[in-house]
């Protein structure tokens, strides 16, 4: 598939934490299995050297049949209250 990934070492490593890989690897199994990451779909997967592995997909990438598809969505724009020609804005 898409994306990257990290084996749950290199994860560990890079994320500067300081529990015990062995937690640290639960708590990432529950953040894959809540998905609410914005924007990214994770996966976790077991390399060929049979390593537990984590891959990011952006949302937007995935196939539209995918459970985890999501179009990309635009920044929200602020739009200013209207006002009348030589009125001043409320202070």
């Amino acid at each position: 598939g898409g994306g990257w990934g990290f084996t749950m070492a290199q994860l560990h490593h890079k994320s500067g934490s300081t529990r015990r890989l062995a937690d640290f690897a639960k708590d990432v199994r529950k953040v894959v299995e809540r998905q609410r990451l914005p924007g990214y779909w994770l996966e976790l997967y077991r390399t060929e050297g049979s390593e537990e592995a984590l891959r990011f997909s952006a949302r937007a990438l995935l196939p539209t049949d995918h459970p985890g598809y999501a179009p990309k969505r635009l920044p929200r724009l602020r739009v200013a209250a209207r006002r009348e020609p030589g009125t001043t804005a409320p202070e």
